[in-house]
């Protein structure tokens, strides 16, 4: 059971991730949301952490907590991050459309899709989004 493994080691960040995304499915975003606050205090650098508690603050109507974990996330993995980097730029851009800020979600947008591959499922949605966007 992961949970007792923690206890026994509490220390490890990509635990802290993995026990969070187990409560995500299992429907408690409250738990996945402790998971990840504690994954990054470890690790804060941790970018698929720091993106999927941004879409979890987006979901339960935090924005501001949502848009300073993708900026905290896009920031510190810049384009090396590779395709979780581009996830979570379409992520801030979703959130840039529902405020107004059209030139920004497009930004997003324009520099996420060379990061994504042809056969990720997130470049049919950059694509659509940049689209939607264009006009």
């Amino acid at each position: 059971d992961l949970e007792a493994a923690l206890r026994q080691a509490p220390r490890h960040a990509n635990a802290w991730t993995l026990l969070a995304e187990l409560h995500r499915q299992a429907g408690d975003s409250a738990a996945s949301l402790q998971a990840l606050t504690e994954a990054l205090r470890l690790a804060p650098g941790d970018l698929q952490a720091r993106c999927n508690r941004g879409g979890l603050r987006a979901s339960g109507g935090d924005v501001a907590g949502a848009l300073e974990d993708f900026d905290v996330a896009i920031a510190g993995a810049g384009p090396a991050g590779g395709a979780a980097w581009a996830e979570c730029l379409l992520n801030r851009a979703v959130l840039r459309v529902r405020q107004g800020e059209r030139e920004l979600a497009r930004d997003d947008v324009r520099a996420a899709l060379p990061h994504l591959p042809a056969s990720h499922g997130a470049r049919v949605r950059a694509e659509g989004m940049w689209r939607r966007l264009a006009n």
